[in-house]
């Protein structure tokens, strides 16, 4: 035996209260089964949009909610986040931008090992990396046995290299360095950099302002 059972449409008129209405309708009639048959235009198949659309707007809600909790999907609560996190409000700037520099902040009360300052960092710039000086390349540098105590101490230096378009952002570069500056121990200093390969004096792509000498 074979049964029909009509469901119902996307609504057209009046629009859809949300895109998931007619799945929540349809889902609907499938439990109710052929005992209410939902033919479009009918009174059942209106009552099941209705309430089709109230469960969906009640999922929409959920997952709203739950992503106000974090601060890379918040959209409603930023400013309170900025505010827990000590940092100012800022709707100057776009949600994306304000959820990045949050995801930065919490990111940054992680320790302070090269690899947790890259994931803050990263934050802010995909391709931002820690450069650290070993022992080998400080002592290979100053073979003098006098003056290698005090070049030892480069060992603390680092550096954090990021695209020059990050470089050249003002709001960003300070966002980066209150991240790091915030991780790093405080006997260590570091540098903001594009290229830490070394600065070379025939590249055009080198600026003495910006690279680094070596690391």
């Amino acid at each position: 035996m074979n049964i029909t059972l009509p469901l119902p449409n996307d609504p057209v008129s009046p629009a859809m209260v949300d895109p998931g209405q007619g799945d929540a309708a349809r889902r609907l009639a499938v439990a109710f089964g052929p005992m209410f048959q939902g033919v479009d235009g009918s009174i059942i198949a209106q009552d099941m949009l209705a309430i089709g659309g109230g469960l969906a707007l009640t999922r929409r809600t959920n997952l709203n909610s739950v992503n106000e909790a974090f601060a890379d999907t918040a959209v409603q609560l930023l400013s309170e986040l900025e505010t827990r996190y000590g940092l100012a409000i800022r709707t100057d700037l776009t949600t994306a931008q304000r959820q990045a520099r949050l995801l930065a902040t919490i990111r940054a009360r992680i320790s302070a090992t090269p690899q947790d300052i890259t994931t803050a960092v990263r934050s802010l710039d995909s391709t931002a990396t820690v450069v650290e000086t070993t022992a080998a390349i400080v002592y290979a540098s100053d073979p003098n046995p006098i003056t290698r105590p005090m070049s030892m101490r480069d060992v603390f230096r680092f550096a954090v290299t990021v695209s020059a378009t990050t470089y050249a952002s003002s709001q960003l570069s300070s966002q980066i360095d209150a991240a790091v500056q915030r991780m790093k121990p405080a006997h260590t200093a570091y540098t903001l950099t594009v290229n830490a390969g070394g600065f070379l004096y025939d590249d055009a792509n080198s600026l003495m302002d910006r690279d680094v000498l070596t690391t």
